[in-house]
């Protein structure tokens, strides 16, 4: 597939939809000296993902640099102090080279 090749039936994975139950591992209720995953500012990197596919063992060995790394951030600022997030939506959109 290329990048114009668009309306054809390319070989490639799907996963739709995909729900991951998760459990907070936060202190609620309390002041804590740093923000939270969910305070910290727009723009703010949380973590890391690598931008090309890697083979197990470099996964486990290799050391990445920023330019092979994608930081993942929130688009907007925290919420209002004390308020939880019920719902996390991360979309990863790819497209698969033969």
């Amino acid at each position: 597939m290329t990048t114009f090749s668009f309306g054809q039936s390319p070989t490639s994975d799907t996963c739709d939809a995909i729900e991951i139950p998760c459990v907070y591992d936060e202190v609620l209720g309390e002041d804590m000296p740093l923000d939270r995953w969910f305070e910290v500012g727009g723009g703010t990197g949380l973590f890391s993902l690598i931008k090309m596919p890697v083979v197990y063992k470099d996964l486990k060995e290799k050391e990445f640099s920023s330019l092979e790394t994608l930081a993942i951030a929130p688009e907007n600022d925290g919420g209002e102090d004390k308020v939880w997030p019920r719902e996390v939506i991360l979309n990863i959109n790819y497209y698969q080279v033969d």
